[in-house]
């Protein structure tokens, strides 16, 4: 009976990505204050209990076997859960990527040309968009209406 609740749970998890991109973006619930990463409640079945995780170190766990000190996205997309993008690091890595890639808490986010396109284009709600890609829905209207000019404008 434990065998059937873990995989029920495991397949609504997985039915909660969207695999239609390259991102495996993850649908359900985001934690607040978490700048948009998926929140999954782990399942009694896993034997863990019932605490909060991050639903991209969920999958990494399912993916590898292991729970990592850290989990890294190599595509800087929070929602984004497909194992092909998260590495295991440490947090001073985390700093680091932070770092090399112009992003921080305080909004200071730097869009890549290939998100702001997507930003762009997308007819989904600018709350939507926020917490897709990490950045504030207003952030996101201005990009739509091409009046921010603090990132990448193509």
């Amino acid at each position: 009976m434990r065998a059937t609740r873990l995989a029920k749970a495991l397949e609504k998890f997985w039915s909660k990505l969207d695999q239609t991109t390259g991102h495996w973006l993850f649908t359900g619930k985001s934690r607040s204050g978490s700048l948009g990463y998926g929140a999954v409640k782990l399942p009694m079945a896993l034997g863990l209990g019932r605490k909060m995780v991050g639903a991209h170190r969920l999958a990494f766990f399912l993916t590898y076997g292991y729970w990592p000190k850290n989990t890294r996205h190599t595509c800087d997309i929070p929602l984004c859960c497909n194992p092909d993008h998260l590495v295991e690091g440490t947090q001073a890595d985390n700093i680091h990527d932070c770092i090399k890639r112009h992003r921080s808490r305080n909004g200071n986010i730097k869009l890549t040309p290939e998100i702001w396109q997507a930003l762009r284009q997308s007819t989904e709600s600018s709350t939507v968009l926020g917490q897709r890609y990490g950045i504030h829905p207003a952030h996101a209207r201005k990009i739509r209406r091409g009046i921010s000019g603090n990132v990448y404008n193509p």
